[in-house]
């Protein structure tokens, strides 16, 4: 059995035109096919815009949470600084040691007690 191009043509358009005349003739399926394309763009809008000000919230507050966390060291180095009775050169190389060490150590207990998901 041999099926014509015209044939196959034919079988994908009826669909078409079916779903066409049934469009222009039924003003209850306009109606509701234009308010689910209303409804769901609405939809994918809002979830967008959420989503967005939850992702710049939470950027907000990690990078409120690294400014305080810098000066804090920055507060804990100034201190340390002005308090050193460094006396040589090797006391001071000592003392720079320690100042770099120190924050590094007090972050990994910080991460370590918050957990994963925070750090």
């Amino acid at each position: 059995m041999r099926v014509s191009a015209r044939a196959i043509g034919a079988a994908l358009v009826a669909p078409v035109r079916s779903a066409t005349r049934r469009w222009s003739r039924s003003m209850s399926l306009r109606i509701v096919t234009t308010t689910l394309v209303i409804g769901i763009g609405t939809v994918m809008l809002l979830g967008a815009y959420a989503t967005t000000q939850i992702r710049d919230g939470l950027v907000e507050d990690r990078v409120d949470r690294v400014l305080a966390e810098s000066a804090r060291d920055a507060a804990t180095a100034q201190d340390l600084a002005s308090s050193t009775t460094a006396a040589n050169a090797a006391d001071m190389q000592q003392f720079v040691l320690d100042l770099l060490i120190e924050p590094a150590v007090r972050g990994r207990v910080a991460a370590r007690h918050r957990g994963p998901a925070f750090s």
